[in-house]
């Protein structure tokens, strides 16, 4: 990573709750948002595509959309959805998403979200990890989210 990267990594801050437009969004404009906001720490792959969404939608990642628009609450947890699936499967997704958000307040369990990976990207970008370091951590990361949902 060279040091803009790095810089970018430590001072990149998630769209907290609040920030995310309340009004009914179409699918291509939440895409393009997702995209605008998830760009900087992946790269230029597109973050997410239509028939991502569709799918999470069938797997009940995600409610269905309202008369083809999705609301500010469908866009935080598709930002959710795109940073865990970088290491999670569907399944964990869907298991964490469940304990991270039922029975809770939503806009101020996701904002809590967002400052907890803001503070692994600000430590992973400290840590001057190479690909091999960051791999590791990723699957010790997995390994031990795997142990803690069997117990």
């Amino acid at each position: 990573m060279d040091d803009s990267a790095k810089s970018a990594a430590v001072s990149y801050t998630l769209p907290r709750y609040n920030e995310l437009p309340d009004i009914g969004l179409y699918m291509d404009q939440v895409i393009v948002l997702a995209d605008r906001f998830l760009t900087p720490i992946f790269g230029g792959e597109p973050v997410l595509t239509a028939s991502m969404v569709n799918n999470y939608v069938k797997q009940k990642l995600l409610a269905p959309p309202c008369k083809k628009r999705y609301s500010r609450e469908h866009v935080a947890r598709l930002l959710v959805i795109c940073v865990l699936k970088q290491v999670l499967s569907i399944p964990e997704i869907s298991h964490l998403m469940t304990v991270m958000f039922t029975g809770v307040d939503f806009p101020e369990a996701y904002d809590e979200w967002c400052c907890m990976q803001e503070h692994a990207f600000q430590e992973l970008s400290r840590a001057h990890c190479s690909p091999a370091k960051l791999a590791a951590i990723s699957v010790a990361g997995k390994s031990l989210f795997q142990n803690l949902s069997e117990s």
